[in-house]
């Protein structure tokens, strides 16, 4: 324990350690007074300020003080505020503390000091007295009531300390603010409170607690156990050399005594920057179970470089979200390379509107901002610009980032499985090319040189990138699109029925920029996406787990799958029959030609089959050496997963195009008959119009049929036909489900894949096949 002794009385016992010597501003020496309360009027609360004589102003006693404990020339020494009395010191004008006060060049550190654990002592917290048991110094006044050290490079000043001492602006709306720190050096706050500091006025005074001044340079600072509310801006800087500042513990609360439903107005926790941005970078800051409360931003920094945030801010669920409040919000001015950046958020958010924001205020783009913080019940937990994107990565350690928020080149997520899947992916980031540009929930690929990214197009098979996300547009309307990769993202389909669960995802040949349900059999060639994950009725934007850009269908392995492909490019010929037509080996029989003609864009190989001029004459190309008997070499299509494509169009040189022709394209067993005994097949009757298509599943006498719109004409088409399994028959055209599902009549013996053409007049008619596709799903 130790005493002022000669230098003044006291009547308060103190264990501490400070520098010595003390200055206690209460002793004959100083005559400072503690009686804002006991000796002022009117009492408590404001806001009516006291009326003028009525109170001492310490600012002369304190000022003296300092003054005397410079000019004794020791290395440090205290200032001291005993709790004699209410321990409210009244202070009307401001206290200054810097090195021009004593020797030049002397390194001599000031310690203001207060005195806890005193009976009665009050402060203002929210809008009700409450205990500080500290001393307190209070002011009604405009001014900044310390102000430590100077403006100008040669004014440096070190060792600063406050400790133990509290701050309070009477009535709310005067007071600029509580310490403000010009070009101040290796300070240590520690225990401070402030409260009721709401002013928004002045230049460098904001309604603050404690203001950092970088005319210079403020740096290597602390702040311990901060006890704030009711404040403005509770840490606010000006300047740019702002540095090395660290808080510990304590809690930061804009609490609004009018008002409790709204933070106060324009409040930020922690003001790095945002209100004063000269356009270079303050950094190197760290925050560690510091706890902000209702305060409208929480965290606000412009151009900062390096922030290690572990703290937790929060806005109470009485406060209702509303005013564009933000947890942490980053900024750049962009000039220069001052962005800002290195900055790690951790800790948690909760209740406000945007969790965290990041570039989205000012023309800059922060940069490498990692965010690993828990960001809860909010509105929007991330709001990133495009321009941050490619250095942002966001980790969330529980799964509390909401769905619609993807964050970055690398998003790493780790969700509980006790929670609902999201739809969450790797992502990339990659400029819009300018003419056509992307679109939201279609597939992207790469075009020019350096790449830029645009939609793929009907006549791609390979190359897309993934499904875009964000960003989507031109570049002059979106710079950059944010693609999901890898993971699960929404993609529109281009399925007339709809999507099954389970079923592979390629490029759509319909519609641009689309994904296709390939079927449940695993594509035999093109790039296959993903699979679908839910089952649809209808056209729409479903949700699809990606593979990656480089997946590549390839033959499936043999024991769990057949697949044949012919693209025809190898055609026999002959009048009448042949063998071994195109890759597969198919057999031709009936009609009078059989031909290899010459390929045109988009299909390369056609085999061109002819009816001639006798009328009723059945033309056929199947896969077999047989016409139709049990001896047919496909395997039995009922109970099973399997998949087919047939690519053919009527030529447009048929005599009478679109009539007096019969068309059929599936499977059959007897493929030489009118019709076909069994099988599953589609088919098309002209008489003396362009009939429409149909969908036909036949077993013995009975057959069930899919009827839709789409009639004959003269241009390829792709018809695929699929059994899921389980005895769903579907018929596709270009991609679209066509009639209903067929359940009943399906046969159960061998089949084998054919064309066939009947013309129904003494004419040619003319049937170009480009290619034939087979996926079967077997077990052995």
């Amino acid at each position: 324990m130790w005493s002022p002794g000669t230098l003044g009385s006291s009547t308060s016992i103190l264990i501490d350690t400070g520098p010595a010597p003390w200055f206690d501003v209460t002793s004959l020496a100083f005559k400072g007074r503690p009686d804002w309360v006991s000796g002022c009027t009117p009492q408590y609360p404001p806001p009516t300020p006291p009326m003028a004589g009525k109170c001492t102003d310490n600012a002369t006693a304190v000022n003296a003080a300092i003054g005397a404990c410079f000019a004794t020339g020791f290395m440090g020494c205290t200032v001291f505020f005993p709790a004699s009395g209410t321990a409210n010191y009244y202070i009307g004008s401001s206290i200054f503390v810097n090195n021009q006060q004593g020797t030049p060049g002397l390194f001599q550190g000031v310690k203001m000091q207060g005195d806890c654990n005193v009976p009665g002592s009050r402060v203002l917290i929210g809008s009700t007295l409450q205990p500080f048991n500290c001393s307190t110094l209070v002011t009604n006044a405009a001014i900044n009531m310390v102000v430590v050290g100077l403006t100008g490079a040669a004014n440096n000043t070190f060792g600063f300390e406050i400790q133990d001492l509290g701050f309070f602006a009477a009535d709310g709306t005067t007071a600029l603010g509580a310490i403000e720190l010009i070009n101040t050096s290796y300070f240590n706050l520690t225990n401070i409170a402030c409260s009721n500091f709401r002013n928004i006025a002045g230049t460098n005074g904001n309604g603050y607690c404690v203001l950092l001044n970088g005319d210079q340079e403020t740096q290597y600072g602390v702040i311990v156990n901060p006890s704030i509310s009711s404040t403005r801006f509770p840490i606010q800087t000006t300047g740019s050399g702002v540095s090395e500042i660290n808080f510990y513990g304590g809690a930061i609360d804009c609490n609004n005594p009018t008002d409790p439903t709204k933070p106060l107005g324009s409040s930020i926790g922690i003001d790095i920057g945002s209100t004063s941005h000269p356009g270079n970078q303050n950094g190197e800051w760290g925050v560690f179970g510091t706890h902000i409360i209702d305060c409208a931003t929480g965290v606000s920094m412009v151009d900062t470089n390096v922030m290690q945030w572990f703290g937790v801010m929060e806005l109470a669920t009485t406060i209702t979200q509303t005013g564009g409040t933000v947890g942490f919000q980053i900024d750049s001015t962009a000039l220069g390379n001052n962005k800002g950046g290195g900055n790690l958020i951790g800790g948690s958010i909760n209740h406000y509107e945007t969790g965290v924001k990041i570039g989205q205020v000012l023309t800059g783009a922060p940069l490498a901002t990692r965010i690993t913080a828990s960001i809860t019940n909010t509105a929007t937990p991330l709001s990133i610009s495009q321009a941050s994107l490619p250095t942002t990565m966001i980790l969330t350690p529980d799964g509390t980032i909401g769905p619609s928020q993807l964050g970055s080149d690398l998003t790493l997520f780790s969700q509980s499985a006790a929670s609902p899947p999201t739809f969450r992916a790797l992502l990339t980031t990659i400029q819009n090319e300018s003419g056509t540009g992307t679109t939201a929930s279609k597939l992207a690929k790469l075009t020019g040189a350096p790449s830029t990214a645009i939609i793929t197009a009907t006549s791609d098979t390979q190359g897309a990138v993934g499904i875009v996300v964000t960003g989507a547009g031109t570049f002059s309307t979106s710079q950059n699109a944010q693609i999901a990769t890898v993971g699960q993202a929404l993609c529109a389909f281009d399925n007339a029925a709809g999507t099954v669960a389970g079923d592979f995802v390629t490029i759509s040949s319909a519609i641009q920029g689309d994904c296709h349900d390939y079927g449940p059999a695993y594509p035999p060639s093109g790039q296959v996406i993903g699979r679908v994950l839910t089952t649809n009725g209808t056209a729409g934007t479903y949700p699809v787990s990606l593979f990656g850009p480089g997946q590549v269908a390839s033959a499936p392995q043999l024991r769990n799958s057949i697949t044949l492909t012919d693209e025809f490019f190898s055609a026999g010929t002959g009048a009448t029959t042949a063998k071994d037509v195109g890759e597969l080996g198919w057999t031709v029989t009936g009609g009078t030609s059989t031909s290899k003609i010459a390929g045109i864009s988009q299909h390369p190989g056609i085999l061109q089959r002819s009816t001639g001029t006798t009328s009723l004459t059945i033309t056929v190309t199947y896969l077999g050496t047989s016409s139709g008997t049990s001896a047919a070499p496909i395997a039995a299509l009922s109970n099973v997963a399997w998949s087919s494509v047939f690519i053919f169009r009527q030529d447009p040189n048929s005599t009478n195009p679109n009539t007096k022709i019969g068309i059929r394209v599936g499977f059959a067993d007897t493929v030489t008959s009118n019709p076909p005994t069994n099988g599953i097949w589609f088919e098309n009757s002209s008489s003396t119009f362009a009939a429409n298509w149909a969908g036909n599943v036949k077993s013995g006498a009975m057959s069930t049929q899919a009827n839709g719109t789409v009639a004959l004409d003269t241009n390829f088409h792709t018809f695929e036909i699929r059994n899921d399994g389980a005895n769903n028959i579907t018929f596709w055209i270009d991609g679209s489900q066509y009639g209903s599902t067929v359940t009943t009549t399906i046969p159960a013996g061998a089949l084998q894949p054919f064309f066939q053409i009947i013309n129904t007049e003494a004419a040619a008619k003319l049937l170009d096949i480009d290619a034939f596709q087979f996926a079967l799903t077997v077990s052995r």
